[in-house]
């Protein structure tokens, strides 16, 4: 197994240690399973400037609103790490986007705009993160 730290991943995002974890992700075509050793992040609330931004996939919505970053801007910035933002996400992370992605369905359904969206789902993922960094099941999850 193959042990990383993304520091370069970590850079947007409150420096914040609530415990240190291995998590084993399950193969995903790309061969063995990678070990990712990473604090828990709490996501930082975007500005006007980022809410402004017209994304072209919901994808992207949700990444900005938990991780601070487009799929692209991570790649970008690990060029040397195979796969996505998403492969190198915690539990908290996961079971966070997972929430993340039926509000944003529920939101779509109203139709609220994609700035309103993003902001609405930041907040949601800051209040989630927090939420999960105490939260004892998550580690039994790890």
């Amino acid at each position: 197994m193959i042990s990383l730290f993304y520091t370069d991943f970590n850079d947007h995002f409150r420096k914040r240690t609530v415990g240190v974890g291995t998590f084993d992700r399950a193969q995903r075509n790309r061969g063995p399973a990678r070990s990712v050793i990473a604090p828990l992040q709490i996501p930082l609330k975007l500005s006007e400037k980022e809410a402004n931004i017209v994304f072209a996939n919901e994808a992207d919505v949700l990444n900005m609103a938990l991780f601070g970053m487009t799929a692209k801007q991570w790649r970008d910035k690990n060029p040397k790490l195979a796969g996505n933002i998403r492969d190198y996400a915690d539990v908290a992370q996961l079971v966070c986007l997972a929430n993340l992605e039926n509000l944003n369905a529920e939101f779509i359904r109203v139709s609220l705009s994609q700035k309103k969206r993003l902001l609405k789902l930041n907040e949601i993922a800051i209040i989630q993160m927090k939420s999960l960094a105490n939260n004892p099941s998550i580690k039994k999850l790890e």
